[in-house]
């Protein structure tokens, strides 16, 4: 068998690899026309994507975004962008491959998330994220939204759950007024039921 033979038969591609990549062709496509309807919010990993969703807005993730940035090789390119703005080495390469790429979108895979009317970020996953967006907010003029969680620890008192509801009272509010729409409870209790469904398959 020849070299290039062996090359090719490396690994079998998975049916699912298939199902993947038309996901994420649609996955775009969604955002990019959620975009040009000015109906778009990039969120962070771990935001209450829920809410946003079931008030009819648009969502994408720079996070997952970076994981296409490094399946594609130009990690190092979009990060060296950053850092030629000033962004140092040490900071997360999900934000300075973010900020590379809405500076060079021309360069980046898809041609970058399309661009957001809004930044939602929540800072349970890292203290990094809002820093993140203010930068995006620099750049692309849309408006941080900041869902400031208590840390994880046990059972949660009851002060905590009050904070955060008030979070997401003032989260409704910001999207009402950004994006010109409301919040109904039987589209939030459907939505939030397929994000559980989702869950626990995940989990399985």
């Amino acid at each position: 068998m020849s070299e290039k033979a062996k090359e090719e038969k490396a690994y079998r591609v998975l049916e699912s690899h298939n199902f993947l990549q038309r996901a994420m062709f649609r996955y775009m496509l969604e955002g990019h026309a959620a975009s040009e309807e000015g109906k778009l919010a990039w969120v962070t990993s771990g935001f209450p994507v829920e809410i946003p969703v079931a008030m009819d807005v648009g969502v994408s993730y720079p996070e997952q975004y970076g994981a296409i940035v490094g399946a594609e090789k130009v990690g190092p390119k979009l990060c060296g962008y950053a850092e030629e703005l000033g962004y140092s080495q040490e900071l997360c390469s999900y934000a300075r491959a973010s900020i590379g790429s809405v500076k060079h979108p021309e360069e980046s895979p898809l041609e970058g998330l399309p661009a957001p009317q809004a930044l939602l970020a929540c800072n349970n996953i890292c203290g990094t994220v809002l820093r993140w967006y203010d930068a995006i907010s620099q750049m692309t003029g849309a408006p941080v939204f900041l869902l400031d969680t208590p840390p994880l620890e046990g059972e949660q008192p009851p002060h905590h759950i009050a904070y955060v509801r008030h979070g997401l009272d003032n989260l409704v509010s910001f999207l009402s007024k950004q994006f010109s729409t409301t919040l109904e409870e039987d589209k939030l209790r459907e939505v939030t039921d397929l994000s559980t469904e989702t869950i626990g398959l995940w989990t399985q």
